[in-house]
């Protein structure tokens, strides 16, 4: 069972921020944000994309998601380019809590993407370890586009949620 990383604050961090509040520091209080997008693919509209940008300096540290996960490849990359996959990959690669023995399912075989099992998962958490570290208004783009491109009829869709810590008080950073 995956369970969510413990908060742990760089030295510059703990210099502007706190884990808890505290009335008598000057420091602002560390806030956890969970923002939520949905994502869509169907025979006219072949990739979907998202941007979250935050106002504030933050580091997301998980990634979690629902709904038509084996049918969506993603990419995760920020406003400076810097790629966090190595190009699109399967989303279902990048969660817990799905089937990659096939003899769990009855021996189904489920079909791979470059060389990738795709199988079906109901929800999913993606811990990012190393946190992903914006700086404040650095936007993170996620890129999808399908599984199987030949796949015309259907349509498909995810709820993407990014799990993030908020250093508001930091340089550059609203409070």
């Amino acid at each position: 069972m995956q369970t969510w990383p413990r908060m742990q604050l760089t030295t510059q961090e703990a210099q502007f921020s706190s884990k808890y509040e505290d009335p008598r520091s000057a420091k602002s209080r560390v806030l956890r944000r969970i923002y939520t997008n949905q994502l869509d693919i169907n025979a006219s509209l072949r990739a979907d994309a998202v941007l979250f940008q935050i106002s504030r300096r933050c580091r997301v540290f998980a990634i979690t998601a629902a709904g038509d996960i084996p049918n969506f490849l993603v990419e995760l990359v920020n406003s400076t380019g810097e790629q966090y996959t190595a190009g699109p990959v399967p989303l279902s690669c990048l969660l817990t809590g799905w089937h990659s023995d096939p003899l769990d399912n009855g021996g189904v075989v489920w079909p791979s993407v470059n060389g990738f099992a795709i199988a079906p998962v109901e929800n999913g958490l993606f811990v990012q370890e190393p946190n992903i570290v914006l700086a404040p208004n650095q936007a993170l783009n996620i890129n999808v586009t399908p599984t199987n491109p030949g796949d015309l009829v259907t349509s498909f869709r995810v709820e993407i949620s990014l799990h993030v810590y908020e250093f508001p008080g930091m340089p550059g950073s609203p409070l």
